[in-house]
């Protein structure tokens, strides 16, 4: 028999949908290096967003989703300088829907709210997953900036540890630190690889959108 895709709707997200959305993002991350992003809830933007979901027509299931909040003026939202912009705070597929273009698709109306929006580039902060980075760099974004993202544990009273914590604010009482997550230049790599249980490269990307338009 032959396979066929399932067919699949991109629509706007509707406030009825945050538990699915929830569950959706939950689901997406956990075989990615965000898999202890977790949270309970989805957040509401300060700015102007173009929220969309990807909805299995027969099921009605939410399978992928994609947010992205924007400027009203430049320097809001954005980490670089330049004309007004948005960053892509999320964008995720569900394992089993992955690879027949939902992510295209979000996209692709993506780019017309904000073709109407007047918004002329794109910024996105991903972890070292090669295929989310392989997706941005195949539309266009460019690498921008990198750091570190540093998992680590010990005890803050002895060993390699007590130095990373010099001047912060120890307040611990018994000594055992469970999880410490902190960030770092990417040049401390080799010296914290040392010292972590895990350790990712996040890398900031950017697109100026007058490449990809639908009008351009």
């Amino acid at each position: 028999m032959e396979h066929t895709d399932p067919p699949i709707r991109v629509r706007n997200y509707r406030e009825s949908d945050e538990t699915a959305w929830v569950r959706t993002r939950v689901l997406a991350f956990l075989d990615t290096s965000y898999r202890d992003d977790v949270q309970m809830y989805r957040e509401r933007y300060e700015n102007p967003s173009v929220r969309l979901v990807a909805e299995e027509t027969s099921s009605r299931q939410l399978v992928g989703l994609m947010d992205i909040e924007y400027e009203n003026k430049p320097g809001e939202v954005c980490n670089f300088t330049g004309e007004r912009g948005g960053i892509i705070w999320h964008l995720a597929v569900l394992p089993e829907y992955r690879n027949v273009g939902i992510a295209q698709k979000l996209w692709e109306e993506a780019l017309v709210q904000l073709e109407r929006a007047g918004i002329h580039r794109l910024q996105v902060w991903t972890q070292d997953d090669e295929p989310a980075n392989h997706w941005y760099v195949a539309r266009g974004f460019e690498l921008k900036h990198s750091y570190l993202n540093v998992f680590a544990r010990g005890f803050i009273d002895k060993g390699p540890l007590n130095e990373l914590l010099v001047g912060a604010d120890k307040t611990w009482e018994f000594g055992h630190i469970r999880n410490l997550n902190f960030e770092a230049d990417s040049s401390q790599r080799e010296r914290l690889e040392a010292l972590s249980y895990r350790i990712h490269e996040v890398r900031g990307y950017e697109l100026g959108l007058k490449k990809v338009l639908p009008s351009s």
